[in-house]
């Protein structure tokens, strides 16, 4: 029998991703709870909630959920553009403002974000590389 396209250490990759998203979302609820930004830590906490949820799924292996989880690694790739580019030329204004109310250096916050979507969007890579692998091996065997 063959080898599954999303393997147990594909999965486990994005687990882990998930989980440091977790992490992350924390970080944002302690920072606007610390900083009085009440409604931007129901966001965060909103966030940690679902990818807590997911990463669960995820680690069940229930496929719907994992075709979704790297429909969105996909789309890492225009996050690793965005923030490419804010760290080019310059995070906004309005974002500057943010961050600083969170108390987070901006250049910081978006190189995190940079990192963790270029992850994403790495996870993305392998599961994509395995599906050409495994297309190239079903053809060659006709």
């Amino acid at each position: 029998m063959p080898e599954p396209l999303v393997h147990r250490p594909l999965r486990i990759g994005v687990v882990v991703l998930l989980l440091l998203g977790v992490g992350l979302a924390a970080t944002g609820v302690v920072a606007a709870m610390s900083h009085s930004e009440s409604a931007q830590a129901w966001a965060f906490l909103a966030v940690g909630v679902v990818l807590a949820g997911v990463a669960g799924l995820v680690a069940r292996g229930v496929r719907w959920v994992i075709v979704v989880c790297f429909v969105a690694l996909a789309g890492q790739l225009v996050a690793v553009a965005g923030t490419g580019a804010e760290l080019v030329f310059g995070v906004a204004g309005v974002r500057q403002r943010q961050l600083r109310g969170l108390g987070l250096d901006p250049t910081t916050a978006v190189t995190v974000n940079l990192v963790w979507s270029a992850a994403g969007f790495g996870l993305f890579c392998w599961l994509a590389m395995r599906w050409r692998a495994r297309h190239r091996r079903g053809r060659g065997a006709t």
